[in-house]
């Protein structure tokens, strides 16, 4: 019905504004639409109502409610009799916020343990909802405020002790080690696990300063596992040894589940041995 209205309305005669304004306006409204199922609606009701959603309409028997933000995100609960056992079978939706430490500061009180975290193009924090869904909020970085690409490498402690002297660091075997990347990429945590796994020791990310370092014009392969000569990628082709001054800094990364490492919290600065 809505569809034949609306393209009834777009062949009436009039101005190509009015029609082009018309498309916008409807690209515009429904920005993420996602439906889960909730094992009580009501408390699930008051749940997003805290996120800033409102009921708009639901079905005679309430088998499904419908609600919305003033940013045009809509979400559907279905009622269901199956509890969510845990948060890996969990569903997950992710909506934009205008304002994001707005959001944060006034959801942390209420909802605790909550922490903003970033990539290398987004700033957001999770939450869970009372069926264990997880429910994301974000706000893209600009591209002006995004960090600066830089050449980061992976190896364990005793690695990096082991191969460092006085004026030069001789790295492990291994071009996926160094990864080319804006901080918080996801390449450096498949790194992380890689090292760990073959390795067996907890890994750590090292910044280097690119001006200091020789590399190759080429890249490696984006295949972690199977890279190949001659091609763009992630994956830096370091020249080796690399000068111990270099090294800028060195941080420990997370490991949220195993074989899933996060970006290091903090960085500790690096002096050279004398």
């Amino acid at each position: 019905m809505l569809r034949s209205l609306y393209r009834w309305f777009l062949s009436l005669p009039g101005s190509f504004l009015r029609r082009s304004f018309l498309r916008r306006f409807l690209r515009r409204s429904f920005k993420t639409h996602a439906s889960l199922p909730v094992t009580d609606l009501n408390v699930s009701k008051d749940f997003y109502t805290s996120l800033g959603f409102r009921e708009v309409t639901s079905t005679r028997a309430k088998e499904v409610v419908l609600l919305r933000n003033h940013r045009g995100d809509e979400l559907n609960l279905v009622p269901s009799n199956t509890v969510t056992a845990s948060a890996g079978q969990a569903g997950f939706v992710s909506f934009e916020a205008g304002d994001l430490e707005h959001e944060f500061n006034r959801l942390r009180n209420e909802h605790g343990n909550l922490e903003i975290k970033q990539d290398s193009s987004t700033r957001y924090f999770r939450l869970t909802d009372p069926d264990l869904h997880v429910v994301e909020l974000y706000k893209k970085i600009e591209k002006s405020q995004r960090l600066k690409v830089s050449v980061f490498h992976v190896a364990t402690r005793s690695e990096l002790a082991q191969g460092l002297s006085r004026d030069y660091y001789m790295p492990p075997e291994g071009d996926y080690r160094f990864v080319r990347c804006r901080p918080y990429s996801a390449y450096v945590g498949f790194a992380c696990a890689r090292v760990a796994r073959e390795v067996g020791a907890d890994p750590l990310v090292i910044e280097l300063d690119q001006g200091k370092l020789s590399i190759e014009e080429e890249w490696l392969g984006s295949d972690i596992d199977n890279p190949q000569p001659a091609q763009k990628s992630t994956f830096a082709h370091v020249l080796r040894p690399i000068p111990s001054q270099a090294i800028i800094r060195i941080g420990e990364p997370l490991e949220e589940s195993p074989g899933n490492y996060t970006w290091p919290k903090r960085f500790e600065d690096w002096a050279s041995p004398d």
